[in-house]
């Protein structure tokens, strides 16, 4: 039965511990002191970026306008900041080595997942490694498809499938463009394609509001489209 049991991260994520040390450039007097967490048990450490900022080249910039020289410097919104850097390579599920999920996915199997959750069994900090929220357009998919695509290397399967752009499309025509976000834990993944939604994103497929564990969307469609959003992948700014 797919009640409150689902678990879309592992428990090896450890919680954002305050790190204070600015990023630079430091010629910025807006804060962008970072968060550093350990994501595995090998004790490996990384850093994010504050709310309201972005990691990008190792430095932490303000999502309110772009480093980029050619940017209009008009303010984004979250949804459009994420396309903004979206990797325009079509060619990238071949680059990366990905075998598993291609083609059309059908059969799944839509649940949802809260980001911060003792219900979820999720700390705001996902299995790819960034800080994530409710509102972040993101999916988690099968653990082991992932991990055996990569030798059974949890870094490698971060590198794959991290960020890797997919729209997903339910029977009733509800079609959203999502990004893989974290790990589905196997124990509750019903169908080999079954897909994890980040809360607010299922919102959106379900057409409506739910907070309802059996609430979940059967039949579902999903496929890569061959990008990567920067955002998103293995390490990246997260929200």
């Amino acid at each position: 039965m797919l009640a409150s049991l689902f678990v879309p991260v592992l428990a090896l994520t450890a919680p954002l511990v305050a790190f204070a040390a600015p990023v630079s450039p430091a010629s910025s007097l807006e804060e962008r002191a970072v968060y550093k967490y350990c994501a595995d048990v090998s004790n490996v450490c990384d850093w994010a970026c504050n709310d309201g900022y972005y990691r990008k080249d190792n430095k932490c910039w303000w999502s309110g306008s772009s480093s980029s020289s050619s940017s209009s410097g008009s303010t984004s919104s979250s949804s459009s900041s994420t396309t903004e850097f979206v990797s325009t390579n079509n060619n990238v599920l071949a680059a990366s080595g990905v075998t598993k999920f291609t083609g059309t996915n059908t059969g799944a199997i839509a649940s949802w997942f809260r980001t911060n959750s003792a219900q979820d069994s999720t700390n705001g900090n996902s299995w790819c490694w960034f800080p994530y929220n409710d509102n972040t357009p993101g999916i988690a998919i099968s653990l082991n498809t992932m991990m055996s695509d990569a030798n059974w290397d949890a870094t490698a399967a971060r590198q794959k499938y991290c960020g890797l752009e997919v729209v997903v499309t339910t029977p009733s025509g509800h079609s959203e463009t999502l990004y893989v976000t974290d790990a589905f834990d196997d124990a509750w993944v019903r169908t080999p394609t079954s897909i994890d939604v980040v809360f607010n994103a299922f919102q959106k497929l379900w057409g409506g509001y739910t907070d309802n564990k059996n609430d979940v969307i059967q039949n579902v469609q999903w496929k890569f489209t061959g990008r990567r959003s920067e955002q998103y992948k293995y390490a990246g700014a997260g929200n």
